[in-house]
C-alpha cells in the first residue's frame, strides 16, 4: 500500500512518538482495507500475557503482509487488555513499539 498518511504531533498536545504513533493522522482518499481485531491462541494464553503479546503482534504482521502494507500504513490500532495494570502497560507499550518498529521492515 502506498503511504498516503500524514501524521502531525502539535506541539500542545503530549509527545506520544516515542510509545510509536501519532497525535493525528490524516489518510488521503484512496484503497482501505480494515482488519479485523487479533487475539492470542490458546496455546500463547496457556503461556501468560507477554507469549500473547507476541501473538498478537505475529497475527497482525501477517495480516499487513498479506496487503502489502506495514505499520507506517495504519491510521488506528486499537489494543484491548483484560486486567490491565502497570506491569501490562510496560509490556504493551514495549510490543507495540516493537511491532511499529519490525513491521515497517516486512
Amino acid at each position: 500500500m502506498a503511504n498516503r498518511i500524514t501524521r502531525l504531533d502539535p506541539a500542545d498536545l503530549p509527545d506520544t512518538s516515542a510509545v510509536g504513533y501519532a497525535q493525528i493522522s490524516i489518510a488521503q482518499p484512496g484503497r482501505m482495507a480494515f482488519v479485523s481485531g487479533q487475539v492470542a491462541s490458546a496455546e500463547a494464553v496457556a503461556q501468560g500475557f507477554e507469549t500473547q503479546a507476541a501473538d498478537v503482534t505475529q497475527t497482525a504482521m501477517s495480516a499487513l503482509a498479506a496487503l502489502d502494507a506495514t505499520t507506517d500504513d495504519l491510521v488506528m490500532a486499537p489494543i484491548y487488555v483484560i486486567d490491565f495494570d502497570g506491569a501490562r502497560l510496560v509490556t504493551t507499550v514495549a510490543k507495540f513499539k516493537a511491532f511499529c518498529d519490525g513491521a515497517t521492515r516486512l
